[in-house]
C-alpha cells in the first residue's frame, strides 16, 4: 500500500499509513491532506480515497480503519466548490457517483471504520463520516449540509442521516443548510464521543483497544450483520444472525476466547480476586 496518492499536479491528497499492532494485526489511517482547501474533495481526491479503500479491504490482517483530515481546522469541508462551479450534467453525475462510491466503501468495509473528526465536517464530509461505524469529534468542529445554499440538493449518503439522527433533524439540516456545533451533533447522536481536540487520539485509541480485544473473525461477522440490519426486516435480520452465529463456530475462535476467559476467571478466583461475567 503506498503511503499516499497523488493528483495530476503531484500533490498528495490522501495519505495512507499502516500501523502494526504486532500479532493482533494492523490499523490503517487514511488522512485527507488538502488543508489549503480545508480538505475539500474534488474528483481526484474522491477517486484516490476509493482506490485506497478498495486496496485495503483485501488486507486480512486489518483490524480497523481510521479516517481523518490534515490539520486541526477541517475533517472534510465538503466537495471542492471551485471545481463544482464549472460542472455540466456529465461532470455533476461523475462527482455525485464518486461521492456515493466513497461513502459506500466506508459503510460496507469489512472491519470497523472510525471517523476522527478534527474540524469542519460539511456536505460530502458529513455523509462520509455518517457511514463510519464510530465517530468522535473535537469540541470545535462544525457540521452541516449546505448544498441547497449552493443551488444543489443533498443527495447520495445524505440518505443515511434520517436513521442516524432522526427524520426531523435530518430534514432540517438538508432544507435549511444551517450548521450545527459539535455539542449539538453529539446531542442528536451523530457523534458517539465528543472530546477536546487534544484528546482525539486518546479517544480513538480507546476504541481501537476495545476492537483489538475482540475476535477478529467475530468482528468481521458482526460488521456484516450490522450492514444486514440496515437493509433487512427484523425477521430476516434475525435469521441472518442465526447463520452468522453458526459461521463463527466454523473456526476455533469461540473455543479459544471462551476457554481463555474461563481459565482467567478460575485463576482470579483461586487467588481471591473477583470474577467478571
Amino acid at each position: 500500500m503506498p503511503s499516499g496518492s497523488r493528483d495530476p499536479s503531484g500533490d498528495s491528497l490522501v495519505v495512507v499509513r499502516l500501523e502494526s499492532r504486532g500479532a493482533l494485526g494492523r490499523v490503517a489511517w487514511l488522512t485527507f491532506d488538502n488543508p489549503a482547501k480545508r480538505n475539500a474533495l474534488g474528483l481526484a481526491g474522491k477517486e484516490q480515497f476509493i482506490d485506497a479503500m478498495t486496496s485495503l479491504r483485501h488486507d486480512d490482517s486489518l483490524r480497523a480503519v481510521v479516517i481523518t483530515g490534515a490539520g486541526e481546522k477541517s475533517f472534510v469541508a465538503g466537495t471542492d466548490l471551485s471545481e463544482m462551479a464549472d460542472f455540466g450534467p456529465a461532470a455533476a453525475e461523475a462527482s455525485a457517483t464518486k461521492t456515493h462510491r466513497m461513502c459506500d466503501a466506508v459503510r460496507t468495509f469489512p472491519v470497523p471504520v472510525i471517523a476522527r473528526i478534527n474540524g469542519d465536517c460539511f456536505g460530502s464530509g458529513m455523509e462520509l463520516a455518517a457511514c463510519a461505524d464510530l465517530r468522535v469529534g473535537a469540541t470545535h468542529a462544525r457540521f452541516g449540509m449546505p448544498e441547497t445554499r449552493f443551488g444543489i440538493p443533498s443527495g447520495m449518503e445524505a440518505s443515511v442521516l434520517p436513521k442516524l439522527i432522526g427524520w426531523g433533524k435530518a430534514v432540517e439540516l438538508v432544507l435549511t443548510g444551517d450548521n450545527i456545533d459539535a455539542q449539538e451533533a453529539y446531542r442528536i447522536g451523530y457523534l458517539q464521543r465528543l472530546v477536546p481536540s487534544g484528546e482525539l487520539d486518546a479517544a480513538v485509541e480507546q476504541w481501537i483497544a476495545s476492537l483489538l480485544a475482540c475476535g477478529p473473525h467475530a468482528l468481521r461477522i458482526q460488521k456484516r450483520l450490522v450492514i444486514d440490519w440496515d437493509r433487512m426486516s427484523t425477521t430476516d435480520a434475525a435469521r441472518a444472525g442465526i447463520q452468522a452465529f453458526v459461521d463463527a463456530y466454523r473456526t476455533d475462535e469461540p473455543r479459544r476466547l471462551m476457554q481463555a476467559f474461563l481459565e482467567n476467571r478460575r485463576a482470579r478466583r483461586s487467588t481471591g480476586g473477583n470474577a467478571a461475567g
